[in-house]
């Protein structure tokens, strides 16, 4: 464990190698369990309540009179860090918390209600189980919890609270919807009836809703926190990319033999199988959050859903992929479709989105038409079956496009999608593949 040395520093001499040296000290330090028997984690304590200064904060400079953002750096972030140590440590029964350091907690809590608590202060507050805090000692800073209180009323739901499942009328009906939002860290099982989330690598879409103090306690109730599910503070994102605080319910129970699952209202959600230059991610996401690729020249539209795929997986398609029509965005060559008039092999990536990002991408692919318009590019929907309970489609042309070679920056753009996507395939084979495509097209 790295000890502690902390120092304030003059605002007219700053040290910004010693500022960075005390704020990682502390941030290790936040991540510590604490360890009451462990003389290095006792001593690194100490050194945070002896650095208390008089106004409560932790700051590392000497004065306030500094630019707003070094202010935040070095004045309000290292007072968050502090006060989530203490606040930790205060929660561990083994540690004992004299008078003088509760009255410097006190103090922590309080400095931190009257600086303007901003989204990387929740993090490290999470990181002391802000929660559990708020839960068993509201009554230490009453301004503190007071403040809390309104920046956790956000609570997102990925299950039977979103709305038309089963719990959503009688706990949420009259609470305000704030929209679609995703919870990255975490991973979706299938409870049974209903599912739970641990933390994990993926990301979990649901809803989040402003709630006020009695049904958040319902839903406490509802959950049963503490026990088969947990409440955490977690950073949310928004279906508009705005980012937010909310409370989450972690599932506490085993996931041994449970079924992993991508989305639990299934319905909403489609794979969404490209072939062509929309394998490369960075070219996708132009159709969901607007933009113009790097290689082509047409200013797409954004999506009003501007999530991020929940999942990307490599997938084979039951049908040759070839290159027709004329791009203009690609220099008047070729671009991909599929011949669906008979059974094949093309290479394909798969991506978890919303039907509705998916009918953008049509609406997109054709020129602003809607997909079922006959005169479009793609005015076929080809259903290539299901993964993971989701309907897997994709989109071309019902009849066979004439024959153009691509461009060099078009294949160059599909190579590119092919080894983001599909580890085994060498650079030797994915040519060979794309050659493929093309004498597919005679």
């Amino acid at each position: 464990m790295t000890k502690i040395n902390l120092n304030r520093i003059s605002s007219n001499e700053p040290n910004f190698e010693e500022f960075k040296r005390m704020l990682e000290e502390m941030k290790a330090f936040l991540t510590e369990e604490p360890k009451p028997d462990n003389q290095d984690w006792e001593d690194n304590l100490e050194a945070i309540l002896e650095f208390q200064d008089e106004d409560g904060s932790f700051r590392l400079v000497d004065s306030y009179k500094i630019p707003m953002d070094a202010r935040v750096d070095f004045c309000h972030i290292p007072t968050y860090i502090c006060t989530a140590i203490l606040m930790k440590a205060y929660m561990k029964e083994e540690v004992i918390f004299d008078n003088t350091a509760e009255q410097i907690l006190r103090k922590a809590l309080y400095r931190c209600s009257e600086i303007r608590i901003r989204g990387n202060g929740m993090e490290f507050f999470e990181q002391a189980d802000i929660s559990g805090f708020l839960k068993h000692h509201h009554d230490l800073c009453h301004r503190f919890s007071r403040i809390m209180d309104k920046h956790c009323r956000n609570v997102f739901v990925y299950g039977t609270l979103m709305r038309g499942e089963a719990n959503h009328d009688y706990y949420l009906s009259n609470s305000w919807c704030k929209g679609r939002a995703t919870a990255s860290g975490f991973e979706m099982y299938d409870i049974g009836a209903f599912p739970g989330i641990v933390p994990g690598e993926g990301t979990v879409p649901g809803e989040l809703y402003k709630v006020d103090y009695e049904t958040l306690q319902r839903l406490d109730c509802l959950e049963g926190e503490g026990s088969l599910y947990t409440r955490r503070n977690v950073p949310v994102t928004m279906s508009t990319g705005e980012r937010a605080f909310a409370w989450i319910y972690v599932y506490n129970g085993s996931i041994d033999g449970l079924e992993k699952l991508p989305v639990w209202k299934r319905h909403d959600y489609v794979w969404y199988v490209s072939y062509g230059s929309n394998m490369l991610k960075k070219r996708f996401m132009c159709y969901i959050k607007g933009g113009s690729f790097e290689a082509g020249g047409a200013e797409h539209e954004a999506c009003e859903n501007l999530t991020e795929p929940l999942d990307i997986r490599a997938c084979e398609i039951p049908y040759d992929m070839y290159y027709g029509n004329s791009s203009g965005s690609w220099g008047g060559k070729g671009v991909s479709f599929l011949d669906i008039t008979k059974t094949g092999a093309a290479k394909g990536v798969a991506y978890l989105i919303t039907r509705e990002q998916f009918d953008h991408v049509a609406c997109q692919e054709n020129g602003g038409c809607r997909r079922e318009y006959s005169h479009g590019w793609y005015n076929t929907v080809v259903s290539l079956g299901t993964m993971d309970g989701c309907d897997i489609v994709t989109i071309t042309n019902d009849e066979l496009r004439e024959y153009n070679e691509p461009a060099e920056a078009y294949v160059d753009t599909l190579k590119r999608g092919l080894r983001e996507n599909i580890a085994d395939m060498s650079d030797e084979m994915i040519g060979e593949y794309l050659m493929s495509c093309n004498r597919a097209g005679h």
